[in-house]
């Protein structure tokens, strides 16, 4: 993949991560233990991930 494609996706993961995490936050209380932690779970790592894509894509980034 080129940077370009790996930007795109980063920054979708990282969207995907804070809705998932927004969500699971406004449902608190509906949600079960196991639930609530999953979806909490799914969301850290999809935005650290991203983010450390992120920071990558910034340092290898040629300045203009």
């Amino acid at each position: 993949m080129n940077s370009k494609t790996t930007y795109k996706f980063s920054a979708l993961y990282l969207a995907i991560g804070a809705g998932i995490f927004s969500l699971s936050s406004i449902f608190r209380n509906e949600l079960s233990d196991f639930v609530l932690g999953f979806c909490e779970g799914v969301s850290i790592v999809l935005m650290l991930g991203s983010a450390i894509n992120l920071v990558r894509y910034f340092v290898k980034k040629k300045p203009q």
